[in-house]
């Protein structure tokens, strides 16, 4: 009889400031000793870097 077996499975939410999961995965790739806030003052620093240099919303410059 086989045994009932229940999803382990996290789900990620979405990002706070662009609300997108893409953007969570890059932060949570860059988050190091388990410090998010930086990860996500990193991401959100570089993206503006690029967007103002780009020219761009920062939305559009993640994806």
């Amino acid at each position: 009889m086989p045994r009932n077996y229940k999803s382990t499975e996290q789900y990620l939410k979405p990002d706070p400031r662009f609300n997108m999961m893409l953007a969570t995965k890059i932060i949570n790739k860059i988050m190091w000793k388990g410090k998010k806030a930086t990860a996500q003052k990193i991401f959100y620093d570089a993206v503006d870097i690029v967007a103002k240099k780009v020219g761009a919303e920062p939305e559009e410059v993640i994806t």
